[in-house]
């Protein structure tokens, strides 16, 4: 993860400017502020043959300092000095005068070193080579650009473009097949719409429907390419472009920790939709750009899912178990989730029975799972009390139950007590009590709960399958409407 990076003399930036990133930083200010040089002065600095359009070349070398977090390198700190020069006064074309990288002080005679350290994509709504917007983006530097992001060193491999055109078709299905057909003719990209042909990008369509369909493809190549490497997205100026309630909820799909975002903008007011847990306002004046003012925002997403997990606290225990609990559970990796079809004496202690997992190679582990709503008091006896659910979760561990996958009785190594709300601080010591020193017994309240979640990184997959619940459910509730 990037923590920070120190900008010198590159454009606009007249001095040195420190930038604080998150997981998800916003750079917000009005036009002018130096939103767009930040963001070029790092997709610059952390490219192998990539140079972003600036508004001057000089003599004066720029210089970009990062530090890293690598998860197993540690920190890192990497240093880009960099003069740029025009090709000639008759072309747009930016080269590098000089180009010379540090990693932690050492002069690196080469650039691997940063595609070894993270996957970065700028996307610019702006009129310029890289644009989204101006009404043309030629194939092949679409395709250059996806398939070095996907990791290709042949950018015009087959397989480099069999890649490309995958993520494309995973959109199309995401997308309810928008387009009849994705394809390549004569080496170009054509998107066959139901009533009529169009070229890439589709040009009956407006400049936010070509932005929409370029981050679309990158989001969808981040949750592939983050599974196992950083990935950095520079989006600068979408959420402005994009006022689309479907680019939000594409965006809200990002299923890794491994991806930071870096976006620009000059509304306000989007931090809680975007989940943005970094603010850098902008400003500028004669001096040249400067940072006004830096938000932290503390984990909005660990927020949303405290309060999705509260929400079913009033709720009944079905709706927790199979809205919540169960895709929960799926997502985390368990196999074989599905809940008993009897409640009572019967379940013997389960509201979730035997489900698994492989804890390491070779070992499977068996779970159980007990699930509450509302908070868990500490009467002596009755129903939704500590009392009550401790016998539940002893009664789980000695039981054994044949497991439907091997049809082999087995025992429960671990069991579970999920709650949509917490215990009491008399029921917590009740339960401390009752199984001092018992690994064997999870307690996920709402704040352990959301934690695993979201250390996991599989929130996305959660907030995506309530928001398809909720669907089905005004749809339901609309064809009801209709026949009444």
């Amino acid at each position: 993860m990037i923590k920070e990076i120190e900008i010198s003399s590159y454009g606009s930036i007249k001095g040195t400017i420190k930038v604080p990133l998150g997981n998800i930083t916003l750079l917000q200010g009005p036009n002018a502020t130096g939103k767009t040089v930040i963001c070029r002065a790092i997709a610059t600095a952390l490219t192998t043959d990539g140079v972003f359009p600036v508004q001057s070349c000089g003599r004066v070398a720029s210089k970009v300092a990062i530090e890293f977090v690598h998860q197993t390198l540690g920190v890192i700190k990497l240093e880009r000095e960099f003069r740029l020069t025009q090709n000639n006064h008759e072309s747009d074309e930016i080269l590098f005068a000089q180009n010379d990288v540090r990693v932690n002080g050492t002069m690196r005679p080469d650039l691997s070193i940063l595609s070894g350290l993270v996957n970065v994509v700028y996307l610019s709504s702006y009129d310029d080579p890289y644009s989204t917007s101006s009404g043309y983006l030629r194939e092949d530097r679409f395709f250059q650009i996806a398939a070095r992001f996907l990791g290709y060193l042949d950018l015009s491999s087959d397989a480099a473009t069999n890649a490309v055109i995958e993520i494309l078709r995973r959109i199309n299905y995401r997308q309810d097949r928008a387009f009849r057909k994705i394809e390549i003719r004569d080496k170009r990209l054509y998107f066959e719409h139901w009533d009529k042909d169009a070229l890439f990008p589709y040009e009956s369509s407006g400049s936010g429907d070509k932005a929409l369909l370029l981050s679309d493809f990158f989001l969808e190549a981040a949750t592939f390419v983050g599974q196992y490497r950083h990935v950095l997205l520079i989006l600068d100026d979408f959420p402005t472009l994009l006022v689309s309630e479907r680019f939000f909820e594409r965006y809200r799909q990002l299923s890794s920790p491994n991806i930071q975002v870096i976006m620009t903008t000059v509304r306000s007011g989007l931090e809680e939709m975007l989940g943005v847990d970094q603010i850098v306002e902008l400003d500028s004046d004669s001096y040249g750009i400067s940072i006004r003012n830096v938000r932290s925002i503390n984990c909005p997403i660990f927020t949303t899912i405290e309060r999705k997990i509260e929400s079913y606290k009033s709720g009944s225990e079905n709706d927790f178990l199979e809205e919540f609990v169960l895709p929960a559970l799926r997502a985390l990796g368990f196999l074989q989730v599905r809940r008993v079809s009897y409640h009572g004496v019967g379940e013997l202690g389960f509201d979730i029975p035997l489900f698994h997992k492989q804890v390491f190679a070779g070992r499977v582990a068996y779970f159980g799972a007990q699930v509450k709503t509302g908070n868990v008091g500490s009467k002596s006896s009755g129903v939704g009390t500590i009392t009550e659910l401790i016998d539940q979760l002893k009664k789980m561990l000695t039981v054994r139950m044949i497991d439907p996958a091997t049809q082999l009785r087995t025992s429960t190594d671990y069991a579970l007590a999920i709650i949509s709300g917490s215990l009491s601080s008399d029921a917590q010591r009740l339960f401390d009590d009752a199984f001092e020193g018992d690994r064997r017994v999870v307690l996920w309240d709402t704040q352990r709960f959301a934690s695993v979640l979201y250390d996991e990184g599989v929130w996305p997959a959660i907030l995506a399958s309530l928001d398809q619940n909720s669907s089905k459910s005004e749809t339901h509730y609309s064809k009801k409407s209709n026949t009444i």
